[in-house]
């Protein structure tokens, strides 16, 4: 191989990359706060925001604690509402855990 061709390729995968981990970290950004439980169980739920979380993380992305409490209260539909209410107005801030459990539970009555 000519080192022209060598010098181009070194040049050009980076930037091949890091443009296609980008794009794929701004898809599953999008992909996380447009997330909706609709019927699925809490738990698949749940799992499915860390799946989203965890790719962005993979790809270098941040994704805060109050981002993902956000996806995760945004995508519930509103039977879920009186929980969402506890847990936004409450004095003590819900950590992710609290989170979890309090929706988990709220599943189970």
């Amino acid at each position: 191989m000519s080192s022209r061709m060598l010098q181009f390729l070194r040049g050009s995968y980076p930037q091949i990359f890091g443009s296609q981990s980008i794009t794929k970290a701004k898809r599953h950004r999008s992909l996380l706060h447009n997330y909706c439980k609709n019927y699925m169980s809490m738990s698949d739920y749940l799992v499915g925001i860390k799946h989203f979380c965890d790719c962005l993380t993979g790809y270098g992305q941040k994704v805060f604690q109050e981002e993902q409490q956000s996806a995760i209260l945004n995508g519930l539909p509103p039977e879920y509402d009186h929980v969402v209410s506890i847990i936004t107005t409450s004095q003590t801030p819900f950590d992710l855990q609290g989170i979890a459990t309090a929706l988990l539970d709220a599943e189970a009555c």
